[in-house]
């Protein structure tokens, strides 16, 4: 499967950036994207980046923090922005059990 996304990956950037000049670097990206072995790596780090912005995007609008979804929602830093976010710097949930006890 991430041989046959790797070939579709490389169909894509070929195919559509013939008429285009790239810096050097944007090269060696893609080029290291064609290894299915750094494919796999990228798809895995954007899954989990996907994770835990989800969840993090999610507490902080129903915390009613525009600044942090702002904020995490345009700075990309791989889930550890979102990690911090959640487990430090969130409010906590209000637990609804307790409050109808």
């Amino acid at each position: 499967m991430i041989k046959s996304l790797s070939k579709i990956l490389n169909h894509l950037v070929t195919k559509s950036l013939n008429h285009f000049t790239m810096d050097p670097q944007t090269l060696q990206f893609i080029e290291l994207l064609n290894h299915p072995y750094y494919l796999g790596l990228f798809l895995l780090l954007s899954i989990w980046s996907l994770i835990w912005k989800g969840m993090a995007l999610w507490r902080a609008s129903q915390n009613n923090q525009k600044h942090w979804f702002i904020a995490l929602l345009i700075i990309n830093t791989f889930g550890i922005l979102e990690i911090i976010y959640l487990f430090y710097l969130a409010k906590p949930k209000k637990n609804q059990d307790i409050k109808n006890l």
